[in-house]
């Protein structure tokens, strides 16, 4: 099996095989039409027949019979699976290429996307907002039970949090911190993973969640017998729509997002609103499992995603919107994005990171006050239910 480098592999005249008839594989077969590139078969240990018209073969039956002019894409995202796929095509003597799923999105799924969808961003508030009321509770509980709870999965980072020191930030590791800088970390979840303290100096360094409030009793009744070198503050409430309501106009000098964008009911708001409370020359700076949602399937608060272009610009899209924010924020701003590989069992398709400087001041949230309306609304409708009230009972007890 030849390793594959990026913008290595020429599909024309190759025997193309998809390795998972599932539908990330049919994503894939679905962009290999586009390309006119012809599809032998799928190939599936588990599954027969035929999946999008193409007959599944069981791959050991053909593995060794494969020759170099043979390329497998491995149409699957999980780790767990990619491996045991990897494996299996180890022990057998197979001459030809194998592209993972990231290996394919990066050289031709990428620029087919971006290239084909049209800008459209009109966005149903009250779906949304109604979504995000159903579902925040699923985040409450991760914290809970995966963080805070000393069985949980990433319990081991959660104490880290709160003996973090030093600020340490890489994306903006380049830019000259004096230590009276004021930093929103928001979306921050159960505290904010970034130090404090800048050359020895205490910095301003404020946690922001529109779940503060869980987090905050979580913390309570989860972090007892503090170290000296621990330090528990509390998470600032505050919604990314509606982030200068609760700071103001040219607050702060940096505003940290990673992984939360994705999260909320309209992220071009979002990060208006972000770019309104930082100060001018301040800089937005996020950092997101690209295509989270479709990897998520768009299950509850999965509705974003978070991608660049060969360009490097910065996109929000989803099923329906599509939206390139280069161009809708214009000349207000300088955005500088790049695509980084990640860790493939967490991030298979790499990670969008992207710095925005704010140049000038942007136009106010005109809608504002009905927006709040809205989420007030949903707010008092989702406390009303029997349900909310026992899920949340469950959670917090």
């Amino acid at each position: 099996m030849k390793k594959t480098t990026l913008n290595q592999v020429d599909l024309n005249n190759k025997r193309v095989y998809i390795w998972g008839a599932c539908e990330r594989g049919g994503v894939i077969l679905d962009c290999l039409k586009k390309l006119d590139i012809d599809v032998i078969s799928f190939l599936d240990n588990k599954k027969y027949g035929e999946y999008c018209s193409l007959k599944i073969v069981p791959p050991l039956n053909i593995l060794n019979c494969l020759d170099e002019n043979t390329i497998i894409i491995i149409g699957s995202l999980r780790y767990d699976t990619v491996l045991d796929i990897q494996n299996q095509i180890e022990k057998c003597v197979f001459s030809g290429q194998v592209l993972t799923s990231y290996d394919f999105y990066m050289m031709y799924e990428r620029k087919l996307m971006f290239s084909t969808r049209r800008i459209s961003y009109k966005i149903d508030y009250e779906k949304l907002i109604s979504n995000w009321f159903n579902h925040f509770l699923d985040e409450v509980r991760f914290w809970r039970y995966q963080v805070a709870d000393d069985k949980g999965g990433w319990h081991y980072t959660y104490r880290n949090r709160f003996k973090k020191r030093e600020f340490d930030c890489e994306r903006i590791k380049n830019e000259t911190l004096i230590g009276d800088e004021i930093i929103l970390d928001v979306g921050c979840g159960i505290s904010s993973q970034y130090g404090k303290y800048v050359k020895g100096k205490l910095i301003n360094l404020i946690s922001v969640d529109p779940l503060a409030h869980f987090y905050n009793e979580i913390n309570r009744r989860f972090v007892t017998n503090l170290s000296s070198d621990e330090q528990v503050d509390d998470v600032r409430f505050g919604m990314f729509e509606l982030l200068s309501a609760f700071f103001g106009k040219n607050y702060c000098d940096y505003i940290l997002i990673d992984n939360a964008l994705d999260h909320c009911i309209d992220p071009l708001v979002a990060l208006k609103e972000c770019l309104n409370v930082v100060k001018k020359g301040g800089i937005v700076s996020l950092r997101h499992h690209t295509n989270e949602a479709y990897r998520e399937n768009y299950h509850g608060l999965h509705q974003w995603n978070i991608s660049t272009n060969e360009n490097n610009e910065l996109f929000i899209w989803n099923n329906t919107e599509f939206i390139n924010v280069n161009k809708e924020l214009g000349e207000n701003v300088e955005i500088n994005s790049w695509h980084e590989k990640g860790h493939f069992k967490y991030s298979p398709f790499g990670l969008t990171v992207s710095n925005i400087k704010k140049l000038a001041e942007l136009d106010e949230n005109a809608n504002k006050w009905r927006w709040a309306g809205m989420v007030m609304n949903c707010m008092m409708k989702k406390l009303s239910e029997v349900s909310y009230a026992t899920e949340m009972t469950k959670i917090m007890c």
